[in-house]
């Protein structure tokens, strides 16, 4: 295959959106079961067939726990899982400085300070850093597995049991994975989901919190709906319960549910299809050029979703880019550094770095309890600003023909040709990555 056909193949490739991409007239059915039924409220209607019922208790089932509670979004779910978890004024959160500016956003609504760690070789939190940052203060970690590989979630959970810390698993990116036969979300004390156009199975915007703990069940149930629990659909306003609370109204709707009960249901064979496709890219690439592929802690519970390379060095990653923007000036290849992912990096995070308040008044940076010395500059992680310079990271779709992973691959090969130092000269041996586990 030439350039002119490898970019011909390539722009047939389908966008980035994994469970959106794979829409059929079983989401089309499922949402017009719940509009025939004028029951689009998830506690009742006309005809209510408790779509978000149901699908909470499928989730349940998939990912191995005994508690889901699907709500409006990603960022509902955060709150949730922090009211359940009693985060506040006075608490210190850890999370990677790779991450979603959610995941801070909301631990500063929750009147608590988020705590940088770095990241290592899984492109996923550094164990070792995330014990150096434990203090007095610490009551919670956010455990993010970016990027569609898990994080290190055993010595995670490992270092902060004993510390009695709670571990907020948001596996937004990585819906599917697993370690060693679990699944995430379902490993630490509790876990979240996004289920945005982006992530792997969505209803276009919505998430979802996992847990095992009755307790914390309960006091999502309330937050997210008008803060008393529920008992038969109806909410139980007596002021009596220990769970009661101020409620945010972040319910799910029925019309949403219907779609992720199909989604759902395709996970699994997005997954196969999604793993197969990466084993034959990293299959064909493994020594082509200078960089190793991101640490992985458990190979049959990746997801498959993206691929992810860690150059030797800034330079190599440089070039690479400047040849494949070069070959195919319009995105083609769908290879893009880490170092330019925006609000995934918490330097970029501008409200973070220069601490602007939560609500009036200063907010949680003014409390008394909060007083600390908390940098988000650049420069904070240099371990974890160093990787992100030097990687780079591809979204694969799941429904893709043979045609076009041969074209993906040739134009892979395309850009290291151009690499070289010379014709014909192999690429110069790459150090392990420094922070490889």
């Amino acid at each position: 295959m030439n350039i002119q056909e490898i970019q011909k193949v390539l722009r047939t490739f389908p966008g980035g959106f994994y469970g959106g991409n794979l829409y059929d007239e079983n989401e089309i059915m499922a949402a017009s079961r719940v509009i025939f039924n004028k029951s689009p409220f998830r506690y009742y209607g006309a005809k209510c067939t408790h779509e978000a019922d149901q699908f909470e208790k499928e989730c349940c089932a998939y990912f191995g726990v005994q508690h889901a509670v699907a709500i409006n979004s990603g960022t509902g779910a955060l709150m949730a899982a922090l009211h359940a978890l009693d985060v506040g004024p006075g608490d210190e959160v850890i999370m990677p400085g790779f991450l979603w500016v959610s995941d801070s956003n909301t631990v500063l609504l929750r009147g608590a300070i988020p705590v940088m760690c770095e990241i290592n070789a899984t492109l996923n939190m550094d164990p070792t850093d995330l014990e150096k940052k434990i203090t007095k203060k610490t009551k919670c970690v956010i455990a993010i597995h970016m990027t569609g590989a898990p994080a290190d979630i055993d010595a995670i959970m490992s270092i902060c049991k004993p510390r009695k810390i709670k571990v907020l698993e948001d596996l937004s990116q990585c819906v599917g994975g697993e370690v060693r036969g679990r699944k995430l979300g379902g490993i630490g004390d509790i876990g979240i989901a996004s289920l945005q156009l982006n992530k792997m199975i969505t209803s276009g915007e919505g998430g979802l919190v996992l847990m095992n703990s009755e307790s914390y069940y309960q006091k999502v149930t309330a937050r997210t709906d008008l803060g008393y629990p529920r008992v038969g659909g109806i909410s139980k306003n007596t002021g009596e319960d220990a769970n009661v609370t101020v409620g945010e109204g972040r319910r799910f709707n029925e019309v949403s549910a219907a779609i992720m009960r199909e989604q759902l249901k395709k996970l699994p064979e997005m997954l196969i299809k999604l793993r197969a496709i990466k084993k034959r890219m990293k299959d064909h690439l493994r020594g082509k050029g200078p960089f190793k592929f991101r640490t992985i802690i458990d190979e049959k519970g990746d997801p498959g979703s993206m691929l992810s390379i860690i150059f030797n060095g800034r330079d190599e990653r440089v070039r690479f880019q400047s040849a494949a923007e070069k070959l195919f000036p319009h995105q083609q290849l769908r290879a893009g550094a880490l170092k330019d992912m925006g609000l995934h990096i918490y330097y970029n995070c501008s409200n973070l770095v220069k601490k602007m308040p939560a609500l009036p008044g200063g907010f949680p940076w003014n409390l008394p309890e909060n007083r600390g010395n908390y940098s988000y500059d650049k420069g904070t992680l240099p371990r974890t600003d160093d990787l992100l310079e030097r990687s780079m990271h591809m979204n694969i779709p799941p429904d893709l023909n043979d045609m076009q992973i041969d074209a993906w691959i040739a134009g892979f090969d395309a850009v290291f040709a151009q690499t070289q130092d010379a014709p014909g000269k192999s690429a110069k041996k790459v150090r392990e990555p420094a922070l490889a586990a």
